[in-house]
């Protein structure tokens, strides 16, 4: 459990005031056992004293969220944020207003769910406000205080009691704060794009995030996100490919239509790949061809898609899945210095080729290749 509680992470304390704790997400993770990475620390010193303290002794800091009382720390090239103590004075669903305090309890009590109010010391000893660890043990996620007071306060927490409900292994659900999200659920609206990618990515990545979605769809949040949902399709596709990235599982929920989020180009252009009409079958010499015009996890999505559909077997699936990518040995420059016109010409002699290799058995053996094409050409050409 003090795993975290790294020589890095004991030295900023030391240089705060010793007194300083590590809050939120890193001892919750702790205490299960779970690898931690990101580290934060709550303190009582203003925001200016600890960039004055960090500055002091040459550790890089970014300020970018000193106005919420929080100075970036950087030691070692790990980023650790540093936060004041805070209580909110004012709420609109989106910001807030905070203001300073010197009581870790009111702090506490300011956050969202119970299992993220925890503390830990220098010593490792646990300060516990709001019940989290009872909480923590039965994989129950509850917000502190009135579940409607909390979702109003901000209401990416609808998205954040769905996440972490995935997180602690779909516990027991809590009523009250099922129904808050439900009644606010139109107000993921107002909230920014961005913001709700993060969650609901952050959803999708979990196992078993086809439960979490029954449970958005039965509580009328999901329908905020993407315009429709086929759960039943994901289930079974997550039955034979429970390791299926983010964007499969999404394209597969939505069968790509509509979101409610923005994208990269670099997923958009993904989700289109996965949308081609590709068969499946069990001809290897189509199937490596294939495997050669496409990137290989657009082509394994295909094959868990088709087995998931029952279009081929899983005998089938499993020689597919082995499947290395072909290297075609010849090059435009090749035909080039064969003589041929650069223009359309040297595509459709690339082109004649390939068949040609992939008639073959994919030799990559460049010269046995290009006179299997002049051969080809000087009979058909």
């Amino acid at each position: 459990m003090n795993n975290i509680l790294t020589e890095d992470v004991l030295f900023l304390i030391h240089l705060l005031d010793d007194k300083a704790r590590i809050v939120g997400g890193a001892v919750r993770d702790a205490l299960r056992g779970e690898t931690v990475n990101d580290i934060d620390i709550a303190t009582e010193l203003s925001p200016q004293e600890v960039l004055e303290r960090l500055t002091n002794a040459n550790i890089r800091t970014m300020t970018a969220g000193i106005e919420h009382g929080t100075v970036m720390a950087i030691v070692n090239h790990k980023p650790y944020e540093i936060t004041t103590l805070r209580c909110d004075i004012q709420t609109d669903g989106r910001h807030a207003k905070v203001a300073f305090t010197n009581s870790y309890e009111q702090d506490a009590h300011r956050r969202d769910f119970t299992v993220n109010a925890l503390y830990m010391d220098k010593n490792g000893t646990i300060y516990d406000y709001t019940g989290g660890q009872s909480d923590l043990k039965n994989n129950y996620v509850r917000f502190i205080g009135s579940a409607n007071e909390r979702v109003q306060e901000d209401y990416l927490r609808i998205l954040r009691y769905f996440r972490f409900w995935a997180k602690l292994g779909h516990g027991k659900v809590d009523t009250d704060a099922i129904m808050a999200c439900s009644h606010f659920a139109n107000q993921l609206n107002t909230i920014s794009s961005e913001r709700k990618r993060y969650e609901f990515f952050a959803i999708l990545s979990l196992p078993n995030c086809d439960k979490t979605l029954e449970l958005m769809q039965q509580s009328g949040v999901l329908k905020y996100i993407v315009s429709t949902a086929f759960i039943p399709d994901l289930t079974s596709f997550l039955s034979i490919y429970p390791e299926a990235g983010i964007e499969e599982k999404l394209f597969v929920l939505t069968k790509n239509t509509p979101i409610h989020l923005p994208l990269s180009k670099a997923q958009k252009k993904l989700l289109t790949a996965f949308n081609w009409p590709i068969s499946i079958s069990d001809n290897l010499r189509d199937e490596r061809l294939k495997l050669y015009h496409m990137k290989q996890r657009v082509y394994h999505f295909h094959i868990y898609r088709s087995l998931a559909q029952q279009l081929i077997t899983s005998n089938t699936a499993e020689t597919l899945l082995k499947l290395t990518p072909p290297i075609f040995p010849l090059r435009g420059q090749d035909f080039v210095d064969l003589g041929y016109p650069i223009g359309p010409k040297i595509q459709k002699c690339l082109k004649t080729a390939e068949a040609i290799w992939a008639d073959n058995g994919f030799s990559d053996n460049k010269e046995l290749v290009l006179k299997q094409f002049l051969v080809y050409n000087k009979r058909y050409g």
